[in-house]
């Protein structure tokens, strides 16, 4: 990092000062008994100690700040450029409420469990019945991964409980209604769950195994690039279904 004539001048001022003042000190006189050339020979090496210190923290301290600062601005650029807008500790704790109560478009995407449809059922019906758009996408119960999953441990009684929610909404929602409602049964391997509501998305995380913890999820910000990603790639589930 370069140091500015400003810097440099102020700099070879203290300095020239200080060795003045320290040569100057070296004559024997005296005012009321006070060593006046102790005393400038003193504080000419305070001038010169406080220029040094100043150098120090131009070049080693003030340069490793910076470089900090910087690291860590463009870190976080990057993370606000990438379309993160929000992070949730437990998924479970979003409430969706108010986003859905208004909400002409509607895509979701999780592996089986009805529990969106349980907390947001009547919400979905009601704005399907005044012309919005909603789409499920959810594992087929002839799938590979659910079938893969029926093997690893994952309770068939509560899968096939969840399959049976999911068609009784399909079929109550497709009783003359404006809108529209679209459920896929697919085949894929679901890397994360997803809720878009017009211009918000959120992205929950799964865990690799069947065991319950605190989930947590991330708000995606409309138009960023990880918006386009996850936008495209649950459009692109229907094609499967």
């Amino acid at each position: 990092m370069k140091m500015n004539l400003e810097a440099w001048v102020v700099m070879l001022i203290m300095l020239i000062c200080g060795a003045l003042l320290i040569l100057v000190g070296q004559a024997d006189f005296q005012f009321l008994k006070i060593d006046i050339g102790s005393v400038l020979a003193n504080v000419g090496a305070y001038v010169i100690f406080v220029g040094a210190l100043n150098w120090i923290f131009v070049y080693y301290a003030k340069k490793t700040l910076i470089a900090e600062i910087s690291n860590t601005t463009v870190g976080l650029s990057e993370i606000i450029q990438s379309g993160i807008e929000r992070y949730y500790h437990n998924s479970k704790k979003i409430d969706f409420e108010d986003s859905l109560r208004h909400a002409n478009d509607v895509s979701i995407l999780f592996s089986y469990s009805p529990r969106f449809i349980d907390d947001y059922g009547s919400i979905l019906l009601g704005r399907i019945e005044d012309g919005a758009s909603v789409t499920l996408n959810f594992l087929g119960r002839d799938s590979n991964t659910l079938l893969l999953m029926l093997k690893l441990g994952w309770d068939e009684d509560s899968v096939n409980a969840a399959f049976t929610k999911i068609e009784r909404f399909k079929s109550t929602a497709s009783d003359g209604v404006k809108g529209s409602c679209v459920v896929n049964f697919v085949d894929a391997i679901p890397r994360y769950s997803l809720v878009k509501i017009d211009k918000e998305m959120y992205v929950i995380f799964s865990t690799c195994g069947n065991h319950r913890q605190e989930v947590p999820a991330l708000k995606i910000k409309f138009g960023s690039p990880m918006w386009s990603f996850f936008d495209s790639d649950i459009r692109g589930l229907a094609a499967h279904a």
